[in-house]
Order: structure tokens, then sequence, then C-alpha cells
């Protein structure tokens, strides 16, 4: 190491001589003065300059003088200049800023006068002084790029490859964007790309060897993918382009590869029926591609030695497994490698041209006798390398759904497998590339393809029903492709022997799980997915164990239940298939894996029970019975956080075996809450082995370990919460949370434990839920009571935020709610909270604030009238204002804060009402309850909505007869026929059907308004601006008919005047809709069904009653007729019924989703 400080030392010694003599030098046209500039400039470039030797301003300086120097006439000083510039900015690294401009000029000039041996020299030079400097030279951008400018006209015209590899890396370095600095205009970007292409389609001449081709490949590559990154886009015109050079030269080098490129690719490939005829049209200068790969025919010699090179790569990377199973996937190896016309099925209107001549792919003909054969190989692998560095550029840039369109260009949608042919794909590299590098890179690719594709792949199902048919749904085809993609990665699980490589299967393995419909495919998938997982989770490198571990929580995490997964994690002795299983090791530590899983036959392969048809949703009838043995991945997981633990469970010594590094217990954790979350009867018999671990991970001193084990102790506690719900038996339950209040919560609440954990003991605490709650002894109910308020007051901010959310839960447990003490406490609590300048306690607080409102309503309606007596007026009207100033506040806190208001104005007792402070109140909270229906965000105006509905309740208010009766009617009737959200719009439509009498509806013309805008609200319904609003149209279709038959049936004489003035626009939209609604409801069987027939029957009648009355008008009894015909349908009116399908679910839950 001194030795290197000495050097260094010395070189700066040396330039810093070299360099004020160069710069104190005077031009001077003489032959000596020449000779002495090229003396220094030799001196110059023979420093070493890999270390850090020249100051920015020094090389600046510096370069500016040899401008100055330097004439171009004399040509050898030319070229000793350019070496010395890329010496100082390329070799040393250094961004050339405010000399960049001379230096420019300088070398611009030189490639316009100087002579063509020299160019190679200058374009070397000014790709140098170009890197991110493009954007500070923007008035030379024409000079070089425009339709004659010179590196244009030196990529297009000039054929010598020393002249053409420095124009493209001038390029290559043109367009790296440069901080702060504005990119280059779009035109030239249009032209700039469009010169990048034609490099890539250029047929280069015989002369130009693999190693110069090659890098200039590369330089053009990395100048697509700097502009892909620097405008974060890519253009819809050139996507097609750009993917079908990235395809051809993904393969660049190895044995099979395609010859031929076509111009553009389609994101809709044609068939493969048309392939074999479509060469008739592609011109009779089109190679035509040869039927076992799409290369030029080959002798029996050159097939051969690719057979033999694919032999050897399978040999040195299949060495590491045994067994038939390593046979079969090597085999199946060989079968990808040899694919077919690359070209069929991805693309029309094909334009082929040759890329690099004759040249052929057997590595056999690379001779050793020139030492070049590893050159051209690791040249090669940098240009597949940088291919696959542009794709993932271009999939990052490009919107997923136009990205799906190309994935059968890239992914096999058929077995490979067979007689069908196969195309080249990623998984030809990911399989048989040699270099660990291309095969991680293409790997990357895949998973950047998969991320975000739930949506995509959603429809995807596998049915033998099509086997025959002349055609293959896409559904199918997904299907398959789904199928060949856990093939294709298991197959290279199994060959790969880099371990960065296998973490990245195991990352891309992890990112397709959560994205698949497994419960539309036949099981299996997942099976074999597990079965070689198991393999690697005892594997040397953290890093894959990790990896595997993330895969399987994505597997247990984000689907449904299936009954696959079930039968995969089941304990092995009461798996319904174990008996087709291997019996484990017994040499295996107590944490280890058996590497068989439950349902895999002799021959790998899932035995599944005969009436299973797919992965399926678990069901109740389904789930398989519940085993006393430990879930093997329970074991696995907690091993890996604390071995001792499983080691006693099986008797074993305590203490033994190796502390985990902390990714894998950190993942382990998580992979536990995972199953927990969506697999808890597998975890149900191994609560104590938990309750341990959550104990184990409290006392470890790292932080991290502390919350995950938190978190866990949360998703448990949820999970009992849960099977407390669905179960009438509390004694497992109630056992561990009388274990958690004593044993784990004083140590996770204590002031100096970290604040994430305390935050999650809150969290805990509020899942106990109210039949455990009140089966616990007072002092443990007091206890939990007496740490949430508690931690009200902690001094984190997040901590009080989940103390104030655990508060808003338990108010509403039916033996705390009707305590006023512990519920004025609360609202003493949130009223605090509310006041705080943390956004995240004050969303909280107005959460807790609503349910504490709805928790007054349910004493009230339950008739506990010695609560309501006893609860304070003056706190009453304190959350009144509350809840009012929390209107105008963050719709974080707004859409909740309306809740609110809508439940303390339905609570509101009689005695409140007429108290005067109130009478100032109630117009206050419905005016601003009228601002939030017709403004802010569609969360706020759906609370707002519900909100209405809920204070319509309560009859003491006056509705119809108050002064700000006609706003709020106008608001939910503004809302009901213009907003255009429907979820919105069916809570408005509920809000108006909730006054039980006809008074609060206000006059007749209010009703009539109220008539009118619900008939408009139909024919809106017709009218759907964003389709995801299609699946809420049944809903709103269905409480808009809902509520007009209730108001039918509140009608009174004085009504049908104007609301037969207001129906006789339109006579037929309130028939045929109405007609439609009865004959779907007499098609249901439920009581709500039943229900719902009898109200528009009653509705019926109650009009059909005005008809005996004397003295009707015209309009009058013209206004019942409708009605009766509409409220009693037989037969449609003479128009075509519109064609409406309406569920009976009414969207009346208290939150938005």
């Amino acid at each position: 190491m001194g030795g290197d400080d000495e050097f260094s030392a010395g070189q700066i010694y040396k330039f810093q001589h070299i360099y004020q003599r160069f710069i104190r030098m005077v031009c001077r046209n003489t032959e000596q003065f020449n000779q002495e500039c090229s003396y220094i400039l030799d001196e110059l470039n023979a420093l070493d300059f890999t270390g850090k030797i020249a100051k920015e301003e020094e090389a600046s300086a510096l370069l500016q003088q040899c401008c100055y120097l330097v004439q171009l006439k004399h040509e050898h000083l030319v070229t000793k200049v350019c070496t010395l510039t890329v010496n100082l900015l390329s070799v040393q690294k250094t961004v050339l800023l405010n000399g960049a401009e001379p230096m420019t000029e300088y070398l611009v000039e030189a490639l316009q006068r100087c002579s063509p041996h020299v160019t190679p020299h200058i374009l070397h030079a000014l790709g140098a002084v170009l890197y991110e400097n493009s954007g500070r030279l923007v008035k030379y951008h024409d000079v070089l790029l425009g339709r004659s400018g010179l590196l244009t006209q030196l990529i297009t015209c000039v054929t010598d490859p020393k002249v053409l590899r420095g124009a493209v890396q001038c390029l290559d370095s043109f367009t790296i964007r440069t901080p702060t600095c504005a990119y280059m205009r779009e035109e030239l970007q249009s032209d700039c790309l469009q010169l990048l292409l034609s490099v890539l389609r250029t047929s280069w001449p015989e002369n130009i060897d693999d190693v110069t081709h090659s890098k200039i490949l590369v330089n053009a590559i990395r100048g697509i993918q700097n502009m892909v990154l620097a405008t974060k886009m890519v253009d819809s015109n050139h996507l097609g382009s750009i993917l079908a050079a990235l395809k051809v030269y993904m393969f660049h080098g190895l044995p099979g590869a395609p010859v031929t490129m076509p111009t553009v690719l389609q994101p809709v490939p044609a068939t493969s029926y048309d392939s074999p005829r479509s060469k008739s049209k592609a011109g009779p200068s089109t190679p035509t591609p040869s039927k076992s790969g799409g290369n030029p025919p080959h002798t029996p010699q050159s097939d051969s030695n690719v057979a033999k090179s694919s032999s050897k790569g399978r040999k040195k990377r299949g060495n590491k497994s045994k067994g038939s199973s390593v046979d079969d996937a090597s085999d199946q190896m060989d079968q990808l490698a040899m694919c077919s016309d690359p070209v069929r099925g991805a693309h029309s209107d094909v334009y082929a041209c040759s890329l690099w001549g004759n040249m052929s792919s057997s590595e056999s003909e690379f001779s050793d006798s020139d030492g070049t054969t590893g050159k051209v190989k690791a040249v090669h692998s940098k240009v597949r390398h940088s291919v696959l560095a542009c794709f993932h550029a271009v999939i990052k840039a490009t919107d997923k759904r136009t990205m799906f369109g190309y994935w059968s260009s890239f992914i096999p949608n058929t077995p490979g497998i067979g007689p069908l042919p196969q195309t080249h794909t990623l998984f030809t590299v990911i399989i048989k590339d040699p270099s660990p590098k291309a095969r991680t890179g293409a790997l990357t690719v895949l998973t950047a393809l998969l991320e975000g594709s739930k949506q995509y792949l959603m429809v995807a199902e596998e049915s033998d029903q099509y086997r025959s048919a002349p055609f293959t749904p896409f559904s199918v085809t997904l299907g398959h492709m789904i199928k060949e993609v856990h093939r294709c990665l298991l197959l290279a699980l199994v060959a790969e022997n880099s371990p960065r490589a296998v973490t990245q299967i195991v990352k891309c393995l992890a990112t397709l799980v959560p994205n698949v419909p497994y419960q539309r495919l036949k099981p299996g998938l997942l099976t074999k997915l597990v079965k070689q997982l198991k393999s690697f989770l005892s594997h040397r490198d953290p890093n894959i164990r990790v990896g595997c571990l993330t895969c399987l929580g994505a597997l247990v995490g984000t689907q449904c239940p299936l009954l696959e997964v079930y039968h995969i994690l089941q304990p092995h002795s009461l798996s319904s298939y174990s008996s087709q299983s291997s019996s484990p090791n017994p040499a295996l530590s107590p944490y280890s894996i058996d590497p068989t899983i439950p349902g895999d036959n002799a021959n790998g392969s899932l035995a599944t029970p005969p009436s299973s048809g797919s992965s399926g949703n678990l069901t109740p009838q389904s789930t398989p019975a519940e085993g006393f043995n430990t879930c093997w991945l329970v074991r696995m997981c907690v091993g890996n956080v604390a071995l001792h633990l499983v080691d006693d469970t099986e008797g074993a010594t305590s203490g033994s075996g190796s502390l985990q590094p902390l990714p894998v217990r950190l993942e382990s954790l998580q992979l536990l809450a995972q199953l927990t979350k969506g697999y808890f009867p597998l975890v149900r018999n191994s609560l104590l082995l938990v309750r341990r671990l959550v104990e184990f991970c409290l006392s470890d001193p790292d932080t991290a370990i502390q919350l995950h084990g938190m978190k866990l102790l949360e998703v448990t506690t949820s999970s009992l919460l849960q099977q407390v719900e669905d179960t009438p038996d509390y004694t497992q339950a109630l056992e561990f949370w009388l274990y958690v209040i004593t044993a784990m919560l004083p140590v996770a609440t204590q002031p100096s434990t970290y604040y994430a954990v305390r935050s999650a003991a809150c969290d805990c605490l509020a899942n106990i839920g109210p039949a455990i709650f009140e089966k616990l002894p007072m002092d443990k109910q007091v206890l939990c009571i007496t740490w949430l308020l508690g931690m009200t007051n902690d001094d984190n901010h997040h901590v009080r935020a989940a103390a104030v959310r655990g508060l808003g839960i338990c108010v509403l447990y039916p033996c705390l709610r009707e305590d006023v003490s512990f519920v004025a406490d609360t609202a003493n609590t949130v009223i605090v909270a509310m006041e705080e300048t943390s956004i995240v306690v004050r969303a909280k607080a107005a959460w807790s604030l609503g349910n504490l409102s709805d928790a007054l309503v349910l004493n009230r309606e339950g008739g506990d009238t010695e609560f309501v007596d006893n609860f304070s007026d003056l706190l009453l009207l304190k959350l009144f204002d509350l809840a009012i100033a929390g209107c105008h506040d963050n719709d974080k806190v707004k859409y909740n804060t309306v809740r609110a208001l809508g439940s303390l104005l339905h609570y509101l007792p009689p005695r409140s009402v007429e108290n005067s402070r109130f009478k100032e109140t109630v117009p206050l909270s419905i005016d601003a309850l009228i601002k939030s229906i017709s403004t802010g965000s569609m969360k706020v105006r759906w609370n707002a909505c519900y909100a209405v509905g809920r204070m319509l309740h309560n009859e003491n208010l006056a509705v119809g007869k108050a002064p700000w009766t006609h706003a709020l009617y106008t608001a939910l009737m503004s809302v009901v026929k213009q907003c255009n959200n429907f979820k919105v719009k069916i809570n408005a439509a509920t809000a108006l059907s909730v006054p039980r009498i006809r008074c609060c509806y206000g006059d007749a013309q209010e009703m009539a308004l109220v008539w009118k805008s619900l008939i408009e609200a139909l024919q809106a319904a017709e009218s759907i601006v964003d389709f995801g609003e299609y699946k809420y149209r049944e809903n709103l279709v269905d409480q808009v008919c809902g509520t007009l038959i209730h108001l039918a049936s509140l009608l009174q004489r004085d009504d049908l005047d104007l609301v037969g003035a207001s129906l006789s626009d339109d006579t037929t939209t309130l028939q045929d809709y109405m007609y439609k609604y009865y004959q779907l409801l007499n098609a249901q069987t439920s009581d709500q069904a039943a229900k719902k027939v009898s109200a528009m029957k009653a509705a019926a009648a109650h009009v059909e009653t005005f008809g005996t009355e004397d003295n009707l008008s015209d309009r009058e009894l013209s206004t019942v007729q409708l009605l009766t015909k509409a409220l009693s349908p037989s037969l449609p009116s003479g128009n075509t019924p519109v064609d409406i399908h309406i569920s009976y679910t009414l969207y009346m839950t208290p939150y938005y989703n």
C-alpha cells in the first residue's frame, strides 16, 4: 500500500513539472517549437493516468493550451493531443466542464480538415469530450447529428471499421444525459435513434473482425439504452424496431443464433399456420431460414460441433446434481437451445437483412492459435449483456399493457417438448448462455416483465377441451405460457451453478408467484416449485436462502388459500398424500426439511384428488384435516430464528446449532407472519412455539428482530380474532392472550423499547376482540385499557397514533361502549389527538372519532337510556366542534370526520336538540356535510353521502321543515345525477331513501325534484364515462329503483300533479327499468328479494288508492295510471327494455374502498 502511494506521488510530481512547462509555452511557427511540443506531449502520455494525477481545472487548462499551441496542419501532434485527451478524460475518468466547448470546436474542425488516417484518433477524443457533456454543447448538435452532420455521414457512408467504431462511440457518449441540462430536442432524438438502429441492421463487410464488430454493437446498444434512461419513455413508433433488434442480438455469438432480423416486432403475433407460406411474400432477397433453427445450412461436421459445444456446456454446469431429474433437465436444455425459426409467429412484414455476413456460429471454428478465442467470447458476452441491460431499461420505461403485447416474442407459449418448434426466447439465454452475467441479466429482464402482470394473467386457464379445436383461446394460451415459465425457471434452477444467477432465479420466481391465478390452473405447479426450493433452503449462500424464503412468502402471502398449498405445507404424518412420499432422512437436523413433498409420487408428479381440476380456492368443506404435528415450514422458520426452540420441542439439547445471518432471520419471521395470515389452520396447533419465538425475539438486542417478532404477534392475534369470530371455542385464544398480556406486552410497552415495537404492541391490543376481552379477568381488562390510554401520551407520534386507533376499536366493544366513563375518557383522548400537528395522529384520531360516534348511536338504538342521560352534552358539543373543524382538514382526516358528523347527528337526543347551543351547531354541521358532498375527493363525498343517510334517521332534526332541507336535498340530487363515480351515486340514492315519513321530503315541489333526479340517474346509468364504473352500475340501478319505490309508498295526493309533470318528459324509462327490476326480483329466492317484491306491491297498492278519489285532474289521473303500471309490471312498454342486470347486494358498508 505504501508503494502505491509513493508511485502515485511520483506521478503527480512529474505531471506538475511537465504541466508547468507546457502551460508557459507560447505558440511559435518553428520546427524547434513543434519538436518541443511533441516531446512534452510524449512525456504527458507516458504518465500513468489510472490514478488521479490531474485536477479537473488542470485537465481543462491543459487541453485548452493544446488547442492553442497545436495547429491542425501538424497531424502527428493532433494525434498526440487526442491521446492526451483520452488519457485525461476517459482513463482518469474526468468530466470536462469549462473547457468542453473549445475542445469540441477544435476536434470538429480537425474532423473536417485532417487526413482520414487521423480520424479514428479524433473520434476517440471527441467521444471522451462528449461524455456527459452533450447538454452543454447544444450548438454542435446539428453539426454532429443533423441530416448532414459529421457523425451521420461517417456512420452511413464510411466503411473503415476503426472510423465506424469511433463514430458510434461518439454517438454513445452523445446520448448520455447531462446532469442539470435539458436533453436533446425530440426531432434530434428520433434521428439519433434511427441512426443507432441502422447500425444494428447494417450488413457489415467481411473485413470487420468479430471483436471490432461486437464493440460497435455494444456502443450502439448502449446509445439506445442511454436515450431510454434519459427520456424515461419509448416512442411507440420505435418500440417494435428496438425490440426486433434486441431479440436478435441477445443471442449474439451463441450456437444456433439467428442470422436474420425483422425490421419490427408486432405486438400481436401471427399464427403458426401463416408462417410456412410467408416466405413467398417476403421477396426474393429475404434469406430463407432452415428448418432446424433459422441458421444457414450446416454441414454434418458443423452440426456435430454444435452438439459437442452444447454437451460441454451441460457437463460444466450440470455436475452439481445427480439423478434422472438432472438428465431430463439436460435433455430439455438441448431442446431449448436448438431453436427453430426465430421470426415465425413473432412478427409480420419481415424485411430480413444479413447481420454479419456468412460468419459461422460454431464455436469450434474459432482458432486458439492466435489467442483470440477468449477475447471473442468475452466481447460476444458483453454484447449480450448490453442488450439485456437495454431491454430492461425499455421494459421499465414502457407501459405494462403495451409491453404485454410483446410477451409472445420473448416467452414461449407452447411446450418445449414435442413436435412443435421452439423459437428463440429469453429462456434460451437463461438456460444455455455460457456467461453467468448474461444469464443473470436475462433473469432480471424476465423479472421486470413479470412485475405487475397480475391483471393481464388473471384470465389464464388450463383446459383439455381445446386440444382438438380449430383455434386456441387466448386464456388457454396464457395458461400454456405460465406453465412454460414455471418449467423453464425450475429447469434453470436445477442446472445453474452461479450463486448470483441462482439468487436471481429465485427472485424471479418470487415475482412470478403472486401474479399467477393458480386457482384457474391444474394443480402441480406449486408442488414442483416448492420441491425445488427446498433443496436450496440450506444453501451455503445466505442470499439464496433469503430469496427462497421470499419466494415461499409470496406463495403463502399473496394468494387466496389454495388446497394445493395446504397439501404441500401440512405435516407429513397426517397428509392425505403421505403414503406416496419418501420417509424423512433421520440424519437431518431438527429444522431441516425433507426433500420430498406430500403429493409427490415416484415420478415426481402431483397426486391429486380425482375431483380436483385446478389448484382451487380453499373452502370449509375442502380444508384438510388439521394435524397435531408442527408444519415443516413453521419448524424451519422457527429454527432459522431460534434453533434451540425447535430442538427443545424435539427433545434435543438447548442452544445447539449456529446463529443464522440477520437477513435470513428477518425473512423467516416475515414468512411465518405471512403463513399465519394466509394459512392459520396450519399454525394453530403451533401457537405455543410461536409464543416462545415472539418472547425470544423481544429479548433479542437487535431492534429489527424485536419489531419483526411483534409483527408476527400482531398477525397471530389478528388470525386468532378471526377464528374466535368463526368458531365459539375461546379456550385456545383466551389462554394465548392471558400469556401475552402477562409476559410479553409488559416488555413491549416499556419506554426504553424501540418505538415501532411499542406501536406494534398497541396494534396487538386492538386485536383482542370483544368476545375474548369480556372473558378476561377484570384486572387484565383494566391493564389493557390503562396501557392504551397511557400510550396516547408517548413521546413518539407513531405510538400515539396506534394507541388512539386501539381505543377507537375498543370503544365498540359492548362491555366498554356502555361504560360512560370509558367513553368519556376515549372522547377526551381523541379531542387532544385531533389537535396534534402530526397528520398520522390526526388521521387515526379522526377514524377513532367515527367509531366513537358509532358507539353512541349503538347505545341509543339499543335503548340504553341510562347512558344517553349520563353522557355529557358539553362533551358532545366538543365532539361536534371537533368534527366540524375536521371537515376543513386534510382529506385523510376529512373523510372520517364527515362520517363522525353523520353519526353524531343521528345520535343527538331530543333534549340536546332543544338546547340553544345545539341549535347553532346543527346547521353548521349540516352545512359542512353539504360542502363535503359537493366538493372534495370521491372518498370524502362517499362518506359525506353516507353520513347524511345516518343523519336522516333522526326525526328530531325537523328534516323537511328546517331551512337547510332544500340545500341538503339539492346536493344529494346533484350527485345522483351528475357524479361520475357510481359508488358515490349509490350512497346518495341510498340517503334519499332513508326518511320514513312524507314530511321529511319537504313540499310537493321538493318531492317532484327528487323524483326527476332519480329518473335522470337511471338514464345516466347507461352513459358510462369510466369503464371501471361498469361493475357498480347494477348496484346503482338497484338502489335507484328501490328509492323510487320507497318514494311512491309515501306519495300524497298533493304530490301527484308536480310528480307527473316531472315524469312527462320520459314516461318509458321508469316503466322499462321497473319491469326489468321486477322480473329479476322474481328470479331470486332470497328473503331480501321477497321483501323488495312486497315493498313494490305495497307501493303499487298505495298509489292505486288515489285513483278512487274524486276530482282528480287529468295530469293527476295520468300520474296514477303511469305509476300503477310501472309498479305493477306484467308486460314491458312499447319500447325495448333496457338491457340491465341488477344485483341485490346494497352498497351500504360504512367505508369507501
